[in-house]
């Protein structure tokens, strides 16, 4: 029997491209560059890289101001597809790719000077993410930044984010082996560490329908699909977190 692990890996193995090609920038994608270009951003860890489109978006931006980059992603597929993105900017020596689960990197101690994990910790079991949040903070150089991005954290306000908070637990229990945690928990976990000026904003992103296609048989899905499908454009909000290690 296939554990946990490799059923995730070869989930998106599967649709790395569909994903590629489906995956636009959006207001927190943006926000994370705002907070990158005030914080030191001259070595990165992206955890969960997926394509490298916001790698590009950081090249793009920051240009030679950043001297190493590493994308850790668990599927190959989506490596290959970041490799072939980020070819112009940089030799292996100024960008690296490494293909392993987040939990079984063996993360360098005070390499970086920010890491950026967006959402993807939702893949992290509860019982894990202290052990991999500690890991981060070791990677971190004095006064380096983690900017972690979540999806559904937050309490839902209005009847339509509490259909969509609906839609994405009948996604994620139909054996997509997502976790989501409130935003509070991410918080606790980042000051009992030892994180800093800790801070919490809630961009906002678009939400196409069309990512939940898999789950359309499903009634109580169906349902819910058809009451949104009324709605002209679709949001969701987002919850983005960052911390500052500081060693006293």
């Amino acid at each position: 029997m296939r554990d946990e692990s490799t059923r995730i890996i070869e989930s998106w193995n599967e649709k790395a491209a569909i994903y590629s090609k489906q995956r636009k920038i959006s207001e927190a994608d943006f926000l994370v560059l705002d907070i990158l270009e005030k914080a030191p951003h001259e070595k990165i860890l992206e955890i969960g890289a997926g394509s490298g489109i916001i790698a590009k978006k950081m090249f793009d931006r920051f240009g030679e101001s950043i001297s190493h980059y590493t994308d850790l992603d668990a599927s190959q597929e989506f490596i290959n597809i970041a490799r072939k993105r980020l070819k112009k900017y940089g030799t292996c020596t100024r960008i690296e790719f490494i293909c392993l689960p987040m939990n079984d990197y063996d993360y360098p101690i005070e390499k970086y000077d920010a890491v950026i994990a967006m959402s993807v910790i939702h893949h992290v079991r509860r019982k894990s993410i202290r052990k991999l949040v500690q890991s981060i903070y070791r990677a971190l150089r004095e006064n380096g930044i983690f900017i972690l991005l979540e999806d559904w954290a937050e309490t839902p306000k209005t009847g339509t984010e509490q259909d969509l908070y609906t839609l994405r637990k009948i996604y994620g229990n139909k054996g997509e082996s997502e976790y989501h945690q409130h935003w509070k928990y991410y918080c606790d976990v980042l000051k009992s560490i030892g994180f800093s000026h800790i801070s919490r904003k809630t961009p906002r992103r678009n939400i196409d329908l069309e990512f939940f296609d898999g789950i359309k048989e499903i009634e109580d899905a169906r349902r819910i699909i058809s009451r949104l499908n009324k709605h002209v454009r679709l949001e969701s909000r987002m919850t983005l977190i960052t911390g500052i290690k500081t060693n006293i």
